[in-house]
């Protein structure tokens, strides 16, 4: 659906053409599978908001998060961290990962940014 606004933006970099050499050979199978491993991942993190985007089990499940990137792209810190901001700038995410909690995108933003934080060793 988003397809040619992926392209438009990010067409020329690495990452994007990572992604689809990566997924070139997935099936409508293995696209359902990844969103419903997505969907029960969302709802465990839900479980993290009370004890804060930086406590040792939401950056367990951050990292979780930021290894299965892998399966499209190589992330770096940089990149993550701009994943973070569209969580919460774009109205698309925003609205499917506040479907899990209302406070879910600015979470997500805070656990990635400190996950990240982590990463650079600040």
């Amino acid at each position: 659906e988003y397809a040619a606004e992926a392209e438009e933006h990010w067409g020329n970099t690495e990452a994007y053409k990572q992604s689809k050499e990566r997924t070139k050979h997935m099936t409508k199978e293995d696209f359902k599978r990844l969103a419903k491993e997505g969907d029960l991942f969302m709802k465990e993190l839900t479980k993290c908001i009370p004890s804060g985007p930086e406590s040792a089990k939401t950056q367990k499940m951050i990292k979780q998060h930021y290894e299965a990137l892998r399966t499209f792209y190589d992330p770096s810190p940089e990149i993550y961290r701009g994943l973070a901001n569209m969580y919460v700038e774009d109205d698309r995410f925003r609205k499917y990962y506040d479907k899990y909690h209302p406070d879910m995108a600015e979470f997500m933003q805070d656990a990635m940014n400190a996950y990240c934080d982590e990463l650079e060793g600040k």
